[in-house]
C-alpha cells in the first residue's frame, strides 16, 4: 500500500537510504516467474528455505541501523539518486523491535524478534527467519500535480519522534497485472482515491515504497511507514480505509508487520 514520494536527505548521512526514488525502470517479471521467499541457507527452523548464495563480490553498503556511513573508500553513505535496493531482514538483530506480524490475506511469515534494513544487493547468505527485498522506482500511477502535492506535504523518515513503524508487504493478483496501465491508474486513484487518502495523513506519517516485483520477489510491493505514537490512530484509519477500496479486491496476499524503537 503506497503513496509514492521522494525524501530529501543531507549528503553524507546514512539516511540517504530514503533518498529520491527516481531511477531507471526495473524489468517486471510475470507472476509465475517470481522466486520464493529467500532465507539463509545455513539457518534452520520454521520458514527457512535454502537458496543459492549471491556471488557478487562487492561489499554491502551499511544500513542506517546505527547511523553508520558506507565505509568504502571515497564514499560517504549511499548515493542519493537512482535505484536503491533494500533487504528487510527479520532475525535476531536490528534497530527495530518487531511487535506483531499479522497475516491479513494469505500465509504469514515465521516469527522474528528484530528487523534490520540492509542496503544494496545481497552478496551472500544472511542468517534470518525471512528476508524481503525491494527496490525504489519511478512513480507509476501519479500525475505531475499529485507528485507536487506529495512533495510539498511529505515529511522525512528517521524523525526522532517517529518511534513506531509498519512494514506492509503486498502481492496483487494476476488479474491486476493483466490490466492496462490506464485501467490500473483508474482503479488506483479515480475509484479508490489511494493518493488522496494518503495525503490526508501527511506530514504525520512518513513512508517509502519498494518494488519487489522488479526483483522477482514474492511480494509486489513493500511499503515502509514511520509515525509518532500520537499519530497511530490516524495511521490505523488510513490502513482501514485503503483495505476497503476496490483496489484491495486485487490483493491476494498481505502481511502487516508492526515495529517500535
Amino acid at each position: 500500500m503506497a503513496v509514492r514520494q521522494s525524501v530529501p536527505c543531507s549528503r553524507g548521512q546514512a539516511k540517504v537510504f530514503w533518498a529520491s526514488n527516481r531511477g531507471r525502470r526495473g524489468r517486471s517479471l510475470p507472476t509465475s516467474g517470481r522466486s520464493r521467499l529467500r532465507s539463509d541457507p545455513t539457518a534452520s527452523g520454521p520458514g527457512t528455505t535454502p537458496v543459492k548464495p549471491y556471488s557478487n563480490p562487492r561489499p554491502i553498503p551499511f544500513v542506517p541501523e546505527s547511523g553508520q556511513e558506507d565505509p568504502r573508500p571515497g564514499r560517504r553513505g549511499v548515493r542519493a539518486s537512482g535505484r536503491i535496493e533494500a533487504s528487510f531482514v527479520g532475525g535476531a538483530k536490528g534497530r527495530w523491535k518487531i511487535e506483531s506480524v499479522q497475516a491479513v490475506r494469505g500465509p504469514s511469515l515465521p516469527p522474528a524478534p528484530r528487523l534490520q534494513i540492509v542496503l544494496g544487493p545481497r552478496h551472500g547468505p544472511i542468517r534470518a527467519a525471512w528476508v524481503l527485498r525491494g527496490v525504489t522506482s519511478h512513480e507509476r500511477y501519479v500525475t505531475r500535480a499529485e507528485h507536487e502535492r506529495l512533495a510539498a506535504s511529505q515529511s522525512p523518515l528517521e524523525r526522532p519522534e517517529a518511534t513506531r513503524a509498519a512494514l506492509i508487504p503486498i502481492a496483487k493478483s494476476a488479474e491486476w497485472w493483466e490490466l492496462s496501465q490506464d485501467e490500473r491508474r483508474s482503479i488506483f486513484e479515480e475509484e479508490s482515491h489511494h493518493i488522496a487518502l494518503g495525503l490526508e495523513v501527511l506530514p504525520a506519517v512518513a513512508r517509502r515504497l519498494f518494488h519487489g516485483r522488479d526483483l522477482g520477489e514474492p511480494f509486489d510491493f513493500l511499503t515502509w511507514f514511520e509515525y509518532a505514537p500520537s499519530d497511530a490512530v490516524a495511521f490505523e484509519r488510513l490502513v482501514a480505509r485503503l483495505r476497503g477500496t476496490r483496489e484491495w479486491e486485487y490483493v491476494e496476499r498481505e502481511i502487516d508487520i508492526r515495529l517500535a524503537r
